[in-house]
């Protein structure tokens, strides 16, 4: 079993660049060819999932291009390239883009070589992430996609940019144990996705045994329990590991609603969960009422509580927040964008009964 426990390496400003590892240019369909950092690079890691990242890529290669500097937009994780393909060709922007290059062996989630030896590494979590990178072929600023770059890119030019001071600051905001953590993580869930859950468990069962911190990774304790649920033989352990992480995590409401879902999803039987789940619920229920003006979690309480009614058969308790549900929709205290997600998952409730 390929494990990242003892392998994942951290990339910070100040490191070189892993090399940039890419297939094919999008718009062109040729081989892309071997990157050469030959002065000061833009590198930006999208989506095509992603709404917001070819407008950013849009917006800041032409700022880069402005100031002599080229931009490399690579495309991770992509799970339709050719999606992937026709969205970039609808549009026009200052940077090559291109698709990161995937082990053919690899299965699960297209993580490539950029992927892991660049987001994952860096301990970013999200796209569009930017990373600049000098003459040196060194990275020296590495964020998000936004306005925040504008400041280094300058300074980086004109050779007044601080790179230890960038490099302090990542070191301070993600731990080791973070990039360990998420490699790790995202391990597990590329298991799950090619429904490997005897791999996902091997993975699991190793992080425990090597990395016992990660028992407080919330993301952690998510995968594990939707790998117990799912197998039928390890139905019993989904429970008693569902009543530990209801009292590991007892102060996040939004983190017992996540664990809550799954269980009512998962192969795993009503009983082996029920009490722990209701007295879970009993105490989110106590904690919103010292959130009134958090709409999210009021929201997914009533959610995964009618779930739970529905499958205990308790018609009147899933009409009852089922009830409170179509109440906060017609709220006029209720954000417009909220409203559609509630309608929606009324009509998925409706749907799913």
């Amino acid at each position: 079993m390929n494990s990242v426990l003892n392998s994942a390496k951290r990339l910070l400003p100040g490191d070189a660049a892993p090399p940039l590892m890419l297939s094919r240019n999008l718009v062109t369909g040729e081989l892309s060819p071997r990157v050469e950092f030959n002065g000061t690079s833009m590198v930006v890691l999208w989506n095509s999932g992603c709404s917001g990242c070819l407008p950013a890529l849009v917006e800041y290669s032409k700022k880069a291009k402005a100031l002599g500097v080229p931009t490399y937009g690579v495309a991770i994780m992509e799970r339709d390239l050719g999606r992937t393909i026709e969205t970039a060709r609808q549009v026009r922007l200052d940077a090559f883009l291109a698709h990161e290059q995937i082990d053919p062996e690899q299965a699960g989630l297209p993580r490539g070589q950029v992927t892991r030896e660049w987001l994952e590494a860096s301990g970013q979590r999200g796209v569009p992430t930017a990373f600049l990178v000098d003459w040196q072929s060194k990275i020296v600023w590495l964020g998000p996609l936004d306005d925040a770059i504008l400041e280094p890119l300058h300074a980086i030019l004109d050779d007044v940019w601080d790179v230890d001071a960038a490099r302090r600051r990542w070191e301070t905001e993600i731990s080791d144990n973070d990039i360990t953590h998420l490699a790790i993580n995202r391990d597990i869930v590329d298991a799950m996705l090619t429904k490997d859950m005897k791999r996902a468990q091997g993975l699991i069962d190793e992080a425990e045994r090597n990395r016992p911190e990660i028992a407080d990774n919330k993301e952690f304790a998510v995968e594990k329990l939707i790998v117990l649920s799912a197998m039928p033989e390890t139905a019993i352990d989904a429970g008693r590991y569902y009543n530990r992480c209801v009292r590991r995590f007892a102060d996040d409401p939004l983190q017992i609603l996540s664990l809550t879902d799954y269980v009512l999803v998962g192969k795993a039987p009503l009983d082996v969960f029920l009490d722990a789940a209701s007295e879970a619920l009993s105490q989110v229920e106590r904690q919103l009422d010292g959130m009134p003006d958090d709409l999210v979690p009021s929201i997914r309480f009533n959610l995964t509580s009618a779930q739970l009614r529905r499958r205990l058969g308790d018609q009147d308790g899933y009409q009852q927040r089922l009830d409170a549900l179509r109440d906060l929709a017609t709220s006029q205290t209720t954000p417009s964008e909220l409203k559609k997600l509630i309608k929606a998952d009324i009509e998925r409730l409706a749907r799913d009964r």
